[in-house]
């Protein structure tokens, strides 16, 4: 009984099939059987794992496009603040002297709320 190379042998298989699954949707509909990788709940094709490690430093040109983007940002942000179109900057930071958001989702909604209507 001839075995073909890339088919696992029963020690392998036994293996397999404890290991952690990918579970990613492929473009077929169906679901990623590979195994995840041992840092991640996905596979290496399905992992995300884009960008630079860390530690290494960010490359000057895209430091400076990132930052400049940023910093017209925040000038619309302020003109648009200045007109009265907002009152706020969104997604920024909570005001000081707050207690720590709640881990559970329900109350940490309720804080949120809260802390909108200050």
């Amino acid at each position: 009984m001839t075995r073909d190379a890339h088919s696992p042998g029963p020690d392998q298989g036994q293996l397999m099939k404890k290991k952690r699954r990918c579970g990613a949707r492929t473009r077929a509909g169906g679901w990623c059987y590979r195994p995840a990788s041992p840092d991640s709940h996905r596979c290496r094709q399905h992992g995300g794992k884009a960008g630079r490690l860390p530690g290494t430093p960010e490359h000057p040109n895209s430091r400076v496009a990132r930052l400049e983007g940023r910093r017209r940002w925040v000038e619309r942000m302020r003109a648009a603040k200045a007109a009265g179109l907002i009152e706020r900057f969104r997604n920024g930071r909570r005001a000081k002297g707050l207690p720590p958001r709640s881990r559970d989702r329900i109350i940490a909604r309720g804080q949120r709320l809260i802390e909108q209507r200050l």
